[in-house]
């Protein structure tokens, strides 16, 4: 930073360490503004999630949206970890994230000490989930077909994508 002031300053003939970026009060960098979905557009999101993957990957949609929970908060909890009675979900401080790394995934602690919490469910997602269980008792709560953890990147590439970009029976 003090190479690159002295080069504005034109104390020096350039900074033979010149960064792009700028940091500081000085910085030029504009932030894009986030992209929030509206309701109405979750429910599109998930109405093509549901053609592209199936009623575990809209219902996966769903509770992002309405939970804001992380991919690994969202795939790693157990069914112990639900309590449909008391309309919570439960983030286990030590086995409630599903990490994945070199085509490893593992049950481990979630990113912050604060994002293990209890999580109020609403009641639609409550009746879905109701439904859910219904249709299979393995241990975690979102599986694949075959009865394992789900993989992020195919998720994104398979499903998530195509349902936000409207391209339905397009795998991308």
């Amino acid at each position: 930073m003090i190479l690159t002031d002295a080069d504005d300053e034109h104390l020096i003939p350039t900074n033979p360490i010149h960064r792009y970026r700028r940091r500081g009060q000085r910085s030029h960098r504009i932030e894009s503004e986030r992209v929030w979905a509206t309701p109405t557009e979750v429910l599109r999101i998930t109405e093509q999630a549901s053609a592209l993957g199936g009623e575990i990957d809209s219902l996966l949609v769903v509770a992002a949206a309405w939970t804001g929970r992380r991919w690994g908060e969202l795939t790693g909890p157990r069914r112990d970890n639900v309590d449909l009675d008391r309309s919570v979900l439960i983030i286990d401080p030590r086995t409630g994230a599903l990490h994945e790394s070199a085509h490893t995934r593992w049950l481990g602690s979630p990113k912050t000490a604060s994002s293990a919490r209890t999580i109020t469910l609403p009641p639609s997602l409550i009746t879905m989930l109701h439904k859910h269980f219904e249709q299979h008792d393995n241990e975690f709560v979102f599986i694949t077909e075959g009865g394992t953890w789900l993989w992020r990147s195919t998720f994104i590439r398979r499903v998530l994508k195509p349902a936000v970009n409207g391209k339905e029976g397009h795998l991308a």
